[in-house]
């Protein structure tokens, strides 16, 4: 039920300079959807822990990731199609 910095990397790579968490987490889906589905069964379903587990290790392995959290947020659309705000990261 762990995300990895293997899984993370490729995606992190494949991402905009600026991107937000709901990108990271809709690229995740679907290039891991067993591992997505083991954290959401992990949160009994409930998707804004999974989606908060996943960023929030986005927050811890960001230095490692190459990554820099914004102190912006915006609001855009997340895998559910409901818009809400969230955070920002750069890309280095």
């Amino acid at each position: 039920m762990n995300i990895t910095d293997q899984q993370a990397q490729p995606i992190i790579n494949m991402m905009e300079s600026e991107f937000d968490s709901h990108d990271f987490i809709s690229k995740f889906i679907q290039l891991h959807q067993r591992d997505y589905e083991a954290i959401l069964a992990h949160f009994q379903g409930r998707k804004n822990l999974a989606h908060a587990y996943i960023a929030n290790f986005l927050r811890i392995h960001a230095p490692k990731l190459g990554i820099d959290r914004n102190a912006r947020k915006k609001a855009s659309y997340n895998v559910n199609g409901n818009k809400s705000e969230n955070r920002i990261w750069n890309n280095q």
